[in-house]
């Protein structure tokens, strides 16, 4: 399986994610991890939606049904960045206050970390 741009995204998007947890279950280094996180998930909701936006009007204007449908789908999987970047300002909220921030620890051991669509595939060069 070749290498995609969106396999790659997802990878560095998951291990950014990873690490920004590890940071957030540290007491003052979770305040300053949590505006990172805040300010990342910020970026990643604009980014999306923006993205999501350009992909659906250009479904719009395609040329046959199946361009459509590509573009359509196309849309959706950039929406779904939009879910992440909402889960990271939330998750920020509680990082950043001390000893709140402890709450991750458990959350991270009993709940299951939301995965991007590429993440659990494995990149060949």
């Amino acid at each position: 399986m070749a290498v995609n741009a969106s396999q790659h995204l997802d990878q560095n998007l998951a291990e950014f994610e990873k690490i920004l947890n590890t940071c957030g279950k540290i007491p003052v280094v979770s305040t300053i991890s949590a505006v990172v996180r805040f300010m990342f998930g910020k970026l990643e909701v604009i980014a999306s939606l923006a993205a999501s936006a350009i992909k659906f009007i250009a479904a719009q204007f395609a040329p046959d049904a199946d361009r459509k449908a590509l573009l359509e789908a196309e849309a959706a999987i950039a929406l779904s960045y939009a879910k992440h970047g909402f889960a990271n300002m939330l998750r920020a909220l509680f990082e950043v206050v001390p000893i709140i921030n402890l709450a991750m620890i458990g959350y991270d051991h009993f709940a299951s970390r939301m995965v991007y669509l590429h993440e659990g595939i494995q990149l060949q060069d």
